[in-house]
């Protein structure tokens, strides 16, 4: 008896009836056999991989709303999943972020720091308070004391390597803007009401809504780039053009009156925006305080 007419799984053990293990998924693959067949897997995963990009990205940016319909009708096996569809196209964003010329924080010339909050601006000293001031006892002195110090390493980091501590911003900013995903939906979980949407239903159009955002970003960035006219605009253009996709998908995933969900979006929106702001607040102060 050929010893290949009664194989197992190398995986589970499980008795294999054919290419792939009906109980694990894994293929069964050979490595003794020929360096031809490991090269033509690897060329098959990649190319399946490619179409399946492409099948994702055709509904993520001309219909919005409908790759989310799609797949939690449980049509999935031609998309990319969520999850791995954002960390592809975020991971590209950050990626080309970090080798452009953008900043979040430039320094024009010695001293001045171009940023939402300048060092030491509405700080004053606190030796400078008199007597009456209610911010001269112990705990105002302290308060501002460690506002200052904060400022002052601030300015420090920003000073020594502005280079540095962009890139360094930029990292963080990937590793924690992956929390707006969850964050926006439990938002959309809180204003579309329905029991029998799980929470993971939301989490799904959210990883969606993300990765056409991020997508879009990169574009804009790309013709930042290349274009120097249009850079001045490309920010504020990109968030018009996620505004109107996210208005549009809210409509086609959960449907309702189109003023309702015109009330809903921009609820959802400024949540989001403060969402955003604080985890950005959060990244700033963690990048100055882990920062060498």
């Amino acid at each position: 008896m050929n010893h290949r007419e009664k194989r197992a799984c190398l995986n589970c053990g499980t008795e294999l009836r054919g290419a792939f293990c009906d109980q694990c998924g894994q293929r069964e693959l050979d490595l003794n056999e020929s360096l031809g067949l490991l090269l033509k897997t690897a060329a098959g995963d990649l190319f399946s991989f490619d179409s399946r990009l492409l099948r994702t990205l055709r509904p993520l940016l001309t219909r919005p709303g409908l790759l989310t319909q799609t797949y939690l009708a449980g049509k999935r096996a031609r998309f990319v999943p969520p999850f791995r569809l954002y960390i592809f196209i975020s991971f590209a964003f950050f990626l080309s972020l970090t080798f452009s010329d953008y900043s979040v924080i430039k320094q024009e010339k010695e001293g001045d720091i171009n940023f939402i909050l300048s060092p030491g601006d509405g700080a004053s000293d606190p030796t400078d308070a008199g007597p009456d001031d209610p911010q001269s006892g112990l705990g105002g002195a302290t308060r501002n004391q460690q506002l200052v110090g904060f400022f002052d390493r601030f300015e420090q980091l920003v000073t020594r390597d502005t280079a540095r501590f962009n890139s360094t911003l930029i990292e963080r900013m990937g590793q924690l803007l992956i929390l707006l995903v969850p964050a926006f939906a439990l938002f959309l979980k809180a204003v579309y009401r329905n029991r029998q949407r799980s929470f993971v239903y939301h989490l799904v159009h959210s990883l969606h809504i993300h990765s056409f955002a991020f997508l879009l970003f990169l574009v804009g960035l790309g013709l930042a780039l290349t274009i120097p006219m249009v850079r001045p605009f490309v920010t504020d253009i990109a968030f018009l053009i996620v505004a109107v996709y996210l208005l549009i998908s809210l409509r086609r995933v959960y449907g309702g009156r189109r003023w309702v969900t015109v009330l809903r979006l921009a609820l959802l929106v400024f949540v989001h925006l403060v969402t955003l702001l604080a985890i950005m607040i959060a990244i700033l102060i963690v990048s100055i305080y882990f920062t060498d």
